[in-house]
């Protein structure tokens, strides 16, 4: 089975490793995995899933099919707002972000959560004049964003950083996807294994006649496969929900184990093949409902 490709997308490099980075977090190196710009994406490629965020999703809905696009709901985790709540009440904190829809986001989020005593200001630098921009940030004790916007590639490098004050506290968020939009990716793959994996296993069965042993090796491989796709999406959408809380998920390793049929004659290994094919089917189904957002 040819492994599905990755692409995370975003409207500047910058969004679309940080995506990247999200989806590479959460199902490790196992998939290849490249960035593209949205502006870069007019027609879908074959077994490829398409990762972005929801402020790309209008334009990417126009030129992908819905089962090769994933939109990933993007938030800070609880670490972020936790630091926000230390900040002494009364002081002005300076929210930093490329458009100002994020910027009220955050600030709104922060509200929601008790953070009310705080005068947030939004600056968002691809929409402010620039002289506006600098002055504000001259001005800045207290400053929030999302981790590429207030790192050494932007805020902290020229013409930016020429105009911070040496006393600034930066509270970075890291963001990680919510656990429906991660479910939402996890179960397409998980559609896409199934398909394939049945697909091998049925032209296998249906092949002219192979010898034992090379039907003993297609049919290990297979087995193997199937494990190894099983295993990636537990440890996966156990990432996903670890993730929102800023801890990580045991290796891969440490989850189910391999498959070791190499001893078994060709009738068991297709037992354990089928038995495989029904755990799969299970799992698809529980991320599936995973993957719908909860009423709040």
């Amino acid at each position: 089975m040819h492994n599905p490709r990755l692409l995370a997308v975003g409207s500047s490099k910058l969004v679309a490793r940080e995506i990247a980075g999200i989806t590479r977090a959460l199902l490790g190196g196992s998939l290849p995995l490249q960035i593209k710009l949205t502006s870069e994406i007019k027609a879908p490629s074959p077994d490829t899933f398409y990762i972005c965020a929801i402020t790309q999703e209008p334009f990417l809905r126009c030129v992908l099919p819905e089962k090769q696009l994933c939109v990933f709901d993007l938030h800070p985790t609880t670490r972020f707002f936790l630091d926000i709540a230390r900040i002494p009440a009364g002081e002005t904190v300076y929210v930093f972000n490329n458009l100002y829809p994020y910027t009220q986001l955050l600030i709104r989020e922060c509200r929601e959560l008790g953070i009310d005593k705080l005068d947030f200001r939004p600056l968002a630098f691809e929409e402010m004049p620039k002289d506006a921009l600098m002055e504000e940030l001259e001005k800045a004790r207290w400053l929030i964003g999302v981790e590429p916007f207030v790192g050494k590639d932007l805020l902290l490098a020229s013409p930016f950083r020429e105009h911070l004050r040496e006393d600034l506290t930066i509270i970075p968020g890291h963001r990680t996807a919510s656990v429906a939009s991660a479910s939402h990716l996890l179960t397409g793959l998980a559609e896409y294994f199934q398909e394939h994996l049945k697909k091998e296993y049925w032209q296998l069965s249906s092949a002219t006649p192979l010898s034992d042993s090379q039907q003993q090796e297609g049919l290990l491989t297979l087995a193997r496969q199937t494990t190894g796709a099983i295993r990636l999406l537990q440890m996966a959408s156990l990432e996903a929900i670890k993730q929102q809380i800023g801890t990580t998920a045991a290796s891969p390793e440490e989850a189910i184990p391999a498959c070791d049929c190499s001893a078994a004659a060709a009738d068991e290994i297709r037992q354990n093949i089928e038995e495989q094919f029904a755990t799969l089917s299970y799992l698809t189904d529980r991320l599936r409902r995973l993957s719908v957002p909860q009423p709040d």
